[in-house]
């Protein structure tokens, strides 16, 4: 009897961990497509102003706005780099990316719960698992509701849920 009890807390363990997981997971996806845009946003930030050099000697228009364009490039692109955008987008990514590490890692053992037979070692395995998950928790960058939807749809697509887990569809009062 109580083994079904260790089983059900593990498997609750593993499901919110994993869902955590997997939401962190497309948030670190969709900041990493944010990230590499704003790189290469910065990328022609730079190049702007050594094409305009370059073409300044055969065009009369860029002859005109060198001194304009090699400011606006120049400075754009320090200010997008140093104090701007990527440097959080970047942080935000690695972020995801750690939090996804560390919620997995915390799936991965739940999964462990129920191969172990010794009522003690299911407690401190639950107490430690629960630690992890609240020191994971403690973010600075939550997913979105609707990264945290696709998890879910992730989730439900999986082919077999571990200890037998049954997702409830919520019903709306209608």
């Amino acid at each position: 009897m109580e083994g079904k009890c260790f089983q059900e807390k593990f498997g609750d363990i593993w499901l919110r961990a994993r869902h955590n997981a997997l939401a962190n997971l497309i948030a670190a996806e969709k900041a990493a497509k944010c990230l590499f845009w704003t790189e290469v946003f910065v990328a022609l930030l730079i190049i702007a102003p050594l094409a305009s050099i370059i073409l300044s000697q055969e065009f009369c228009f860029f002859k005109k706005w060198n001194l304009v364009i090699t400011v606006f490039g120049s400075l754009g692109a320090l200010f997008f780099t140093l104090i701007g955008s990527t440097r959080e987008k970047q942080r935000m990514e690695n972020y995801h990316r750690r939090a996804h590490m560390h919620f997995n890692n915390i799936a991965q053992k739940a999964r462990r719960g129920d191969m172990i037979d010794n009522e003690n070692e299911c407690k401190y395995l639950i107490r430690s698992l629960e630690e992890m998950f609240e020191a994971a928790k403690n973010n600075s960058y939550e997913p979105t509701d609707d990264q945290y939807k696709q998890a879910m749809t992730r989730i439900k697509n999986m082919p077999k849920l571990p200890f037998e887990i049954k997702l409830h569809e919520k019903k709306s009062n209608e």
